[in-house]
């Protein structure tokens, strides 16, 4: 009958390979939610810039800004959308997905999952996460300990550093080209990993009750990290049209500029970058 079927979208996909997916969980994290509301507002409030057209007027001034629900809705948004995209790619590449065997497509969705766990965590504290990403089940999910999601951060980052040594065995094939940092190279990734699993250990060590060893594993982690500035995880596929996303965000919205703050800190110390 087409009444059955007239509200059917036939001109869209309902479905994706992890790989496309990831493409878009990297762009969504470099431009909307590192580059986005949560730099922007933070830069305000430790006066790294200033809205030298007023617009920043109440960030600066504290005057609901920092405690307004709507300031951070849209990062808010952003950030639990690409969480779940990135844990759509986990279940699509584990055991009984639709690209079961592509184990280095899920180390990557593992490692960009424990990221943005991490930013949403680091920016709320207490969050919801174990029945977030799933509106339909729970339209009101409950607020996780911070602590806890921090545990869960690095039970994702345990888990990619074990599949980034794998392969990519689907007939879908690798991820290529369609990841924008590394261009599907593992041991990179994997570098990226332990480089988090160090950062994020250390946000426990108040809470670690082996402080010791743990100090002694974040030493480990930052020796099979990066070993030079040229390995760090850079989202660079801009050029003339395809812009830098953190100056893309902030030039679509004029009227930001280094603060007076920060550039009589920069003249006090004769630090040469007051000049570019």
């Amino acid at each position: 009958d087409i009444m059955d079927d007239i509200n059917k979208d036939i001109n869209h996909s309902t479905d994706a390979q992890a790989k496309y997916l990831l493409a878009d969980v990297l762009t969504a994290t470099a431009f909307s939610n590192v580059g986005g509301d949560f730099n922007t507002y933070c830069s305000s409030y430790v006066e790294h810039e200033v809205g030298v057209h007023n617009q920043l007027h109440r960030a600066e001034y504290r005057e609901g800004e920092p405690s307004a629900a709507s300031t951070f809705n849209n990062v808010w948004g952003s950030c639990y959308g690409t969480l779940k995209d990135a844990k759509i790619i986990i279940s699509k590449c584990s055991e009984g997905g639709s690209q079961e065997g592509n184990n280095i497509t899920k180390g990557i969705g593992e490692v960009m999952a424990a990221y943005n766990l991490a930013l949403i965590t680091d920016m709320y504290g207490d969050t919801p996460w174990t029945e977030a990403c799933n509106y339909v089940t729970y339209m009101n999910p409950k607020i996780d300990k911070q602590e806890d999601i921090y545990k869960d951060v690095i039970a994702y980052l345990d888990a990619a550093i074990k599949d980034l040594q794998e392969s990519d065995s689907h007939s879908s094939g690798s991820v290529g080209a369609y990841d924008f940092i590394y261009n599907g190279n593992a041991s990179k990734w994997l570098k990226f990993a332990y480089g988090l699993k160090a950062r994020y250990t250390m946000r426990l060590i108040k809470r670690s009750t082996n402080v010791n060893t743990d100090m002694e594993n974040i030493i480990e982690y930052v020796a099979k990290s990066f070993a030079s500035a040229d390995e760090q995880a850079v989202f660079a596929i801009y050029d003339a049209s395809n812009l830098n996303p953190l100056f893309d965000f902030q030039w679509s919205r004029d009227g930001l500029g280094a603060s007076q703050s920060l550039a009589n800190k920069l003249i006090e110390r004769n630090d040469p970058r007051i000049t570019r």
